[in-house]
């Protein structure tokens, strides 16, 4: 075996312990949650399509009516897997008496979200091709929770380097009932709107600030084994 070889193999078994305490150490943050506000919510009305409604405390919703939401996943950890997010809206007093399916949706539209409360309204709101039904709540009641699975939408916000997600809350086309009215953020209460988004876990790296130091003394270790070989 030549100098090199012996060094080398020498190196890479110091190494390979202090890499494993490293990683375990790393890997100690596990999973967590976070619960988000909207940075943004407004809803658009088809029929006043030049009109803002960003500082409205209700977000209503009909076959007219699309609800917007926008949050903030930048306090989402690099690497997280193991992702489900859960979006909660509050029903405002408003006179619902059966239950109507409200679907919320992610536009198709490589995640346009510039649009702002203060100035969206249905002309300028964000142009889409498509958009993916994320999951369906049946409301029913004024006054109650309701929640949807909106997992898809940040993952794949995630997955494109997005650090914003728009959902947009409306009735399936074709459907017409009474608008139905959830709290918006502007509500002075608890009872606004919220993303709650958990991960089970943090894909573990190794410390890079840790790599030239280990792999110095490393190799000073070896280097000095071989110089005391050579003196036998």
């Amino acid at each position: 075996m030549s100098d090199l070889t012996t060094i080398l193999s020498i190196v890479l078994l110091l190494t390979l312990p202090s890499m494993s305490i490293a990683l375990v150490a790393e890997a100690q943050a596990q999973g967590g949650q976070v619960i988000l506000n909207p940075t943004d919510d407004a809803y658009t009305n088809m029929n006043m399509p030049n009109s803002n409604y960003g500082s409205s405390q209700l977000l209503k919703v009909c076959l007219e009516y699309w609800a917007w939401l926008k949050f903030d996943l930048s306090s989402i950890p690099d690497d997280a897997i193991g992702i489900f997010a859960l979006l909660e809206l509050y029903t405002s007093y408003n006179g619902v008496t059966e239950a109507h399916g409200v679907p919320a949706c992610l536009m198709l539209d490589n995640f346009n979200n510039s649009w702002s409360e203060d100035t969206i309204t249905c002309s300028n709101s964000p142009t889409y091709i498509d958009d993916l039904e994320l999951d369906i709540d049946y409301v029913a009641n004024d006054e109650t929770w309701y929640e949807w699975n909106v997992t898809q939408a940040v993952m794949s916000a995630i997955a494109n380097n997005v650090s914003v997600v728009t959902i947009v809350m409306k009735y399936p086309w074709g459907q017409e009932f009474p608008s139905i009215s959830f709290n918006s953020k502007e509500v002075s209460s608890t009872k606004i709107p919220k993303l709650t988004i958990s991960w089970t876990d943090v894909i573990p790296e190794f410390p890079s600030f840790l790599i030239m130091p280990l792999f110095t003394i490393v190799t000073l270790l070896a280097v000095n084994v071989i110089r005391r070989k050579r003196s036998i």
